[in-house]
């Protein structure tokens, strides 16, 4: 069960960010969205969430005065509008 669960945090912030007009937020902007669906985490266990949506070419990090900032890339965006399918990651859910 904590595996789907993790899939489905997952497809949130890939989804968070395709919804955001640059498909960019802070860390803090994702955890929010998150908070919002009523799926709380600490800032390390996102963090982790974001390292492997990194590691699996869904979003771009980079930091901006000290602020992790999180990029979905264009397979990311296909991720999330449902286009394709990632291992990992749950289908596209309505927000």
């Amino acid at each position: 069960m904590k595996g789907a669960f993790t899939e489905m945090r997952r497809i949130i912030i890939l989804q968070a960010l395709e919804q955001d007009a640059d498909q960019e937020m802070s860390v803090t902007t994702l955890q929010a969205a998150l908070d919002y669906v009523d799926q709380e985490m600490g800032s390390a266990a996102i963090g982790s969430l974001i390292d492997w949506l990194r590691d699996a070419d869904l979003v771009s990090v980079r930091a901006l005065e000290g602020i992790r900032l999180v990029k979905l890339t264009a397979r990311g965006r296909d991720v999330a509008q449902g286009r394709t399918r990632a291992t990992g990651v749950a289908r596209p859910i309505e927000l």
